[in-house]
């Protein structure tokens, strides 16, 4: 009887194990269903329906600044960003986390927002173990730039809900598999609240990394720079159901077998362990795992760049599928597309970065001598500088071991388009095509720079750049030319290139070197370590007991950089004209417009003792002349004085200038020579952004009254000319200062100083239409363009800064210069402000420097001492 019991548990058990084997088919079945036929829908759990119509509100503006896209690093340091492609179980997590500990490496998380809401205490491990979370839409959703806009917002906003509720963090950044990057979607990201795409440049093969050794095998194929990807989940693709052909043979029964057959069965490798073993091979390798936030960081520029990319794409799997000859004939085809697309726009020759980094760009194009550029590259290692290295196809071919050098001692590489005979809108897009193909396979390096190394640049190249979705880069200065092949001595060419006034190169220009130019093969390096001390190492400051040698806080030496890297530092980079310009800075603004000319000369201008009503003054009445202020003296009964710098000047003397008042704290006003700003607007900007004020002195520098015969005053403009000259002035200074905003206040004031302080009727007149709101000469002028030394120049301070009574002067105006003709400006007041800061509180003759601005105040009337005082009074001041 037992045996009969035994069969009837056997088939009972049977019945069972069978029964839940189709109940799981059929429950997997309809999970299958209902995941193809649309994307699970959790939002009752976690509502965002006011987050996705705000997101879609504001995708209905079109100049939506879209999202930026996180990518490699092109600055060949040995360095790799990791990244988890979907969440996984909170155990897995937990290991993870710890091997991630042990080895020291930060990494970031992409998570759906289904698994985080299903899994909170997941992401409360990861934020608590320091580790980054990034938004992987709500349930991985694979080709995400092929989503309607409506069905994307609604996984990125849910996913952005989940993180909100549940944990204290929500995600910036946020990525999908198999997902390509374009404006439409980077502007969805943005409206969601999401601050960057981060693009992937190497995923792991996890299930081939089996041991320590494909580890390290792997990660020697990772370029540097690369964010490498490890991808858990499974991405979720969302497809509709389409009717298909019925196959009409019939079925053919198979014998029911609930074994899996063992070719069938994956094994798949451990995520942990294969972390541990790449995250070892780094190590071996000195390879260092950074932060995302270390990535470099790039803005799509243009919504073109969506079609222009996925031409690329084509013809990139065309040029290793095919020979070159379809591949030429295929692009062209697509290159006439992309050139309708273009319409004609003709990229523009960048000769200068726009940037206040304090840094020059050096670019090096020839290759056709090894020998010249190990000369180069071995300088470079010596003057500790980076260079960006232009290369074309067949450079790449003829010399990879050296382009590889090249790019292995951390310089960057970037693209040579050569000049030919013959040349084409297409030949020129395939030259481009062609090199990015070779520099991405051989060194894993993304560019978009261009450089045409020498000939006439074609309007059909500017065309192909622009297409291509490329910038041209040009230069300032180029430091070759035909007369010199044959020299042998760095003295004799470089003052040859520049003019006698050409003391320094300037921050963000571009200087171009050819290696392979000169017969004599050391003369490029000997050339180039020349320029950088004759014309880049004076812009330091240099003191006896201040240099950049020895100081690690004089930070005024200028750093020679590759292009690229100039441009990946966001703070620095600003455009001309700016956006984002203040009412109040505008030139249309007048406040001053309503007032009468006498009250604007009695309140508004600030003068000096050369001029009075017997000289220096043209066209005014003797009644009007009675209004004007003498002095020079802001008012105030405060120990404060005002340093203030008139026309332009290089590099070199504003850079040491600007490196004393930032030493010392101290925020002074420049009155600005506009006319040859043109050629150095990064060096205004720079003053703006350290907080200095920008004022007016011109365009051209013409006085509002000169000297003729008898001592006969008249002008050299016309009213007219006047006003223009006037306008177009702070027309210029609004262009690159207009937005800088330090500390609540613009940068950019309306303040005037007239050229050699003379002034006439008409010349106050166009002032006033302009809007200029105070006209600023000054109580003392230091006369440094003219002082014999050091000990001269101070000394002209001092008498500026004290009365016979050793006191302070209240409000004094210095009016001094940056010219480069000031030799001792900048070390005369590092010395004054030294000792000056060593001097008691109480000490009665210890000054203030202040900014006009603080002092200019609404209502502040120079021609009443009094009601001015009682109004500072009355703020504190």
């Amino acid at each position: 009887m037992r045996w009969i019991t035994g069969i009837k548990i056997f088939f009972l058990v049977l019945f069972l194990a069978l029964a839940y084997y189709v109940y799981g088919l059929f429950t997997e079945t309809k999970a299958a269903e209902a995941k193809h036929d649309n994307v699970p829908d959790l939002s009752a759990a976690y509502n965002a329906d006011e987050e996705i119509a705000a997101s879609m509100k504001k995708l209905e503006n079109k100049k939506l600044e879209p999202a930026t896209v996180v990518t490699h690093n092109v600055d060949g340091k040995k360095q790799i960003a990791l990244t988890f492609d979907g969440l996984p179980r909170k155990a897995t997590v937990d290991r993870l986390l710890d091997v991630l500990e042990k080895h020291s490496a930060p990494a970031t998380f992409f998570a759906e927002g289904g698994n985080a809401a299903l899994n909170p205490k997941t992401l409360e491990s990861i934020e608590n173990k320091g580790q980054a979370v990034g938004n992987y839409t709500f349930v991985g959703l694979s080709k995400l730039d092929r989503q309607p806009q409506n069905e994307i917002v609604k996984q990125l906003c849910m996913t952005q809900k989940v993180f909100e509720v549940t944990s204290n963090f929500v995600p910036k950044l946020f990525k999908a598999p198999q997902t390509r990057f374009d404006i439409p979607l980077l502007q969805t990201g943005a409206a969601c609240g999401l601050k960057s795409a981060v693009k992937t440049d190497v995923f792991v093969p996890i299930d081939a990394i089996i041991d320590d050794k494909s580890a390290a095998k792997f990660m020697e194929s990772v370029p540097p720079g690369s964010i490498v990807s490890l991808v858990v989940s499974r991405p979720i693709d969302v497809f509709r159901y389409k009717e298909s052909k019925i196959n009409e043979r019939p079925a053919v029964d198979k014998k029911p077998d609930l074994r899996l057959s063992e070719k069938n069965k994956v094994k798949h490798a451990d995520i942990v362990e294969v972390t541990d073993r790449l995250l070892v091979a780094c190590k071996q390798k000195d390879i260092k795992v950074v932060p995302l936030t270390s990535m470099r960081t790039v803005r799509l520029a243009e919504p073109q760049t969506d079609t222009v990319q996925k031409v690329l794409e084509r013809i990139s799997m065309l040029w290793h599928d095919s020979l070159r000859g379809s591949a030429v004939a295929y692009a062209a085809e697509n290159y006439e597309q992309l050139r309708q697309k273009n319409a004609g726009n003709l990229a523009e020759e960048r000769k200068m970065l726009l940037t206040t980094e304090p840094a020059i760009a050096f670019c090096f194009v020839g290759w056709s001598r090894p020998e010249a550029t190990e000369n180069v590259l071995e300088r470079l290692k010596q003057m500790k500088a980076k260079g960006t290295f232009f290369v074309g196809a067949k450079d790449i071919q003829q010399n990879e071991a050296l382009v590889r050098r090249v790019f292995n001692e951390g310089h960057e590489l970037a693209i040579a388009v050569y000049a030919m005979k013959n040349g084409s809108f297409a030949s020129v897009c395939y030259d481009i095509e062609q090199t990015k193909l070779l520099l991405r396979k051989k060194f894993g390096v993304e560019t978009d720079l261009v450089k045409q190394p020498w000939g006439a640049i074609e309007d059909y190249t500017r065309e192909a750049v622009s297409a291509m979705g490329c910038q041209l880069i040009s230069q300032n200065v180029n430091m070759v030319q035909t007369r010199h092949k044959d020299y042998t001595s760095a003295n004799d060419i470089l003052p040859e290139l520049f003019g006698k006034f050409t003391y320094s190169l300037g921050r963000g220009w571009i200087v171009n070197f050819r290696m392979d130019f000169y017969t004599d093969a050391k003369l490029c390096a000997d050339v180039m370590q020349l320029l950088k001390e004759k014309k880049i190492d004076n812009i330091a400051y240099w003191a006896f007991n201040d240099d950049p040698g020895n100081n690690p806080q004089n930070d005024s030496a200028y750093a020679i950089k590759s292009v690229g890297s100039i441009l990946n530092n966001k703070k620095h980079i600003y455009t001309i004209p700016v956006t984002g310009v203040a009412e109040k800075i505008r030139p249309e603004y007048n406040s001053v417009e309503n007032m009468t000319l006498r009250e604007y000369i009695s309140k508004r201008y600030i003068g000096t003792d050369t001029v009075n009503i017997d000289s220096n003054t043209l066209g005014f009445e003797q009644e009007i002349l009675r209004y004007l202020d003498y002095s020079g003296i802001v008012h105030t009964n405060r120990p404060v004085v005002f340093f203030s710098f008139d026309d332009w000047g290089t590099d070199a003397p504003i850079n040491q200038l600007l490196y004393v008042l930032r030493k010392h704290n101290v925020k002074c006003s420049f009155f600005v020579l506009t006319r040859n700003v043109k050629n150095n607007p990064n060096l205004l900007r720079a003053i703006a952004e350290e907080g200095h004020e920008i004022a007016c002195h011109t365009f051209n520098h013409k006085p509002m009254a000169v000297v003729g015969s008898h001592e006969h005053l008249y002008s050299v403009q016309s009213p007219e000319e006047q006003v223009e000259d006037y306008r177009l002035a702070y027309e210029e200074l609004v262009k690159i200062t207009g937005d800088v905003v330090v500390d609540g206040k613009p940068s950019l004031t309306r303040y005037f100083r007239p050229p050699t302080l003379t002034i006439s009727k008409s010349g106050f007149e166009a002032l006033k239409k302009a809007g200029y709101e105070y006209i600023i000469s000054g109580s003392t002028s230091t006369h440094d363009y003219m002082a014999d030394n050091l000990y001269e120049m101070i000394d002209n301070i001092r008498e500026g800064l004290y009365d016979d009574k050793k006191m302070v002067k209240n409000g004094a105006v210095f009016v001094m210069h940056m010219s480069d003709s000031s030799k001792y400006t900048a070390r005369a007041l590092d010395i004054i402000l030294t000792l000056n800061e060593k001097k008691s509180l109480y000490d009665p003759t210890r000054f203030e420097v202040g900014r006009f601005s603080d002092y200019l105040i609404d209502g502040y009337d120079q021609s009443n001492k009094e009601a001015t005082l009682k109004l500072q009074q009355l703020r504190g001041q």
